[in-house]
């Protein structure tokens, strides 16, 4: 595996943690490049039946600024869990925002 692969990984990881002190250093610390994590959050999404995890990966989906994934993530605004469709509502926000992550 790459280094940055291997760096997205672990940042991936670090994202999931229900502690929020682990989870915020890994939320507000450097990001990858932005266009790196969308396909394999995507993949996430799509795989993961964790709420939190999918909310999470909904709300980091918003933050690239790729509006082609939209149909996506406003398709979660009707899931049966607060989590998801909270990370879908954020998602949506950071793209009309166009707030933008930090990169590494």
């Amino acid at each position: 595996m790459e280094p940055i692969e291997q760096q997205l990984d672990t940042w991936l990881e670090q994202i999931l943690v229900i502690d929020p002190m682990r989870f915020e250093n890994a939320y507000q610390g450097m990001r990858p490049n932005p266009a790196m994590p969308v396909l394999r959050l995507l993949v996430l999404l799509h795989s993961t039946q964790d709420p939190f995890g999918r909310g999470k990966f909904l709300e980091l989906l918003g933050e690239p600024g790729d509006r082609s994934i939209i149909p996506v993530i406003s398709a979660e605004q009707d899931h049966p869990d607060q989590h998801v469709r909270e990370g879908a509502r954020y998602a949506l926000s950071a793209l009309d925002q166009e707030i933008i992550w930090q990169r590494w």
